[in-house]
């Protein structure tokens, strides 16, 4: 039931901050920003979880990490020491950061995958339809490739 709500919670949280909620006042975060911030699925950037923070588009790399607090892979990513990893790993200067991007590489069901040219492009704004992918392999759900499109729960 945790991961249920910290799910919700974080689905609501991501698309208001990038944009499907106009005006994420601060009257709004309280609640639904500190409940995240006490189960650890928000730390925030330097100045921690701020109104500003949560007004802050969503880009692959913390998407990516969202899924891993979801799934209760963040910490093993974190400690993971791969040595395959996405060719713009660099440009993650946290150590550990560059740990989760192999990782995600090691474990592509995951949903996140690197382009054509083995990039992850952490820092490049996911957009909808890239998450909601995601959101739903979390939960389950596997994309069906070869023949007919569309998703079913595997």
């Amino acid at each position: 039931m945790k991961k249920f709500i910290a799910f919700a919670l974080a689905f609501v949280i991501t698309f208001s901050s990038i944009g499907f909620v106009d005006g994420y006042a601060a009257a709004r975060i309280s609640a639904e920003v500190q409940a995240l911030v006490d189960i650890g699925m928000l730390v925030g950037d330097g100045d921690g979880v701020t109104e500003k923070y949560t007004q802050k588009e969503m880009d692959r790399f913390t998407a990516g990490i969202s899924i891993l607090k979801l799934r209760g892979l963040y910490e093993e990513a974190l400690r993971y020491r791969g040595s395959d990893n996405f060719t713009d790993k660099d440009e993650v200067k946290w150590s550990e950061g560059r740990n989760i991007l192999a990782y995600l590489k090691a474990n592509p069901h995951l949903g996140f995958i690197g382009d054509e040219r083995g990039r992850f492009r952490p820092y490049e704004k996911i957009n909808e339809q890239s998450y909601f992918k995601v959101l739903l392999e979390t939960l389950g759900y596997k994309q069906i490739v070869s023949g007919k499109g569309g998703l079913y729960l595997g």
